[in-house]
């Protein structure tokens, strides 16, 4: 059965004017400036992740860029490439975005032959374990920050042998994150130096990184410091707690801080003249109660068997039955951080 020409005009009308419809409501690329790395962090997910991206289009907007005279944009452009290469597959020999971005970085080491960044692309780039290796001890040369030495430890860790010199290295990035700024982030340096000195058989060097912490920290002082915890404003007392009772710190360095800091806090509430204070205080040590059972209750069963009773006949005190209950029946959870 033939169509009637007319109709087939009218559906070819419509036809046209839905694309172009279509075409006009795709929204424009966004303009930068060659030299404008804010414009291009700023807008490259748009144009290459998000709904309506293509390979083409992202490809079609970032090739300018290469011939940015800003190193930074240069960067951020092979950076781009390198997510596109595990976002899309590498289909089309002109949109092999691994070899673009490889192209980028060995451009600019051809200027600056000590461009960690550049370094550090073509190592992730590197088809080989002894390339990327190689790579990374480069980049650790010149730049020993912990995010580096942490990648040299994580190539290195991918082939047997080599557990003793990835677990030194993560203890150097705990000492150089101490040395800017500390906190979780730092302590799980530890933690992992600690593990992997244990699994190559250097126990003495494992609890070396245990004492280097439990100095870093300063517990004991922390711990006395909470003898007199209705002195303390609730921001400092409770940060004291949730440190000394965290996962981490309890499976590294023992229950004892915080079963000892408990103790401490528990005393004050029950020695406290105000009201608002003995409040204050048994919320702060409520917490680190539950912090403690859901995070180390192993642990803490091995400083002391009779930690959940004596948890529970508080909180029973404090909070009533309800709160004693949750108590006895909260499950200890591992968690990875």
């Amino acid at each position: 059965m033939r169509v009637r020409p007319t109709f087939s005009r009218d559906l070819a009308a419509a036809l046209l004017a839905c694309c172009v419809g279509c075409c006009l409501a795709q929204p424009a690329l966004p303009t930068c400036a060659l030299a404008d790395r804010v414009c291009v962090d700023e807008n490259y997910s748009s144009v290459c992740f998000e709904k309506g991206a293509t390979p083409e289009s992202c490809s079609t907007w970032l090739r300018p860029f290469e011939l940015s005279p800003d190193v930074g944009v240069r960067l951020s452009v092979a950076g781009i490439y390198l997510l596109a290469e595990h976002h899309w597959p590498p289909t089309d020999p002109e949109l092999r975005f691994g070899d673009r971005a490889a192209a980028l970085f060995h451009g600019i080491l051809e200027q600056d032959s000590a461009n960690v960044d550049a370094l550090s692309g073509l190592a992730s780039l590197a088809p080989t374990h002894d390339g990327r290796v190689a790579l990374r001890r480069r980049v650790v040369a010149l730049d020993p920050s912990p995010q580096h030495l942490q990648a040299l430890s994580f190539e290195l860790k991918q082939e047997e042998g080599h557990l003793a010199e990835s677990a030194a290295l993560l203890e150097r990035a705990y000492e150089a994150q101490m040395q800017r700024d500390g906190g979780p982030y730092a302590w799980r340096f530890a933690r992992d130096a600690v593990f992997e000195y244990e699994e190559a058989g250097l126990s003495h060097r494992a609890a070396r990184v245990r004492h280097k912490l439990e100095r870093d920290l300063d517990l004991d002082a922390k711990v006395r410091e909470t003898k007199h915890a209705e002195a303390l404003n609730s921001a400092r007392l409770n940060g004291f707690l949730e440190e000394v009772c965290s996962e981490l710190i309890v499976r590294l360095l023992g229950a004892t801080h915080c079963l000892a800091a408990i103790e401490h806090v528990v005393h004050a509430a029950d020695r406290a003249g105000e009201d608002a204070v003995k409040a204050r205080l048994a919320k702060g040590v409520s917490d680190a109660m539950f912090l403690a059972a859901q995070t180390g209750g192993d642990v803490l069963d091995l400083a002391d068997p009779a930690w959940r009773d004596r948890f529970e006949s508080t909180l029973q005190r404090y909070f009533g039955a309800d709160s004693a209950e949750r108590m006895r029946y909260t499950a200890t959870e591992i968690t990875v951080e």
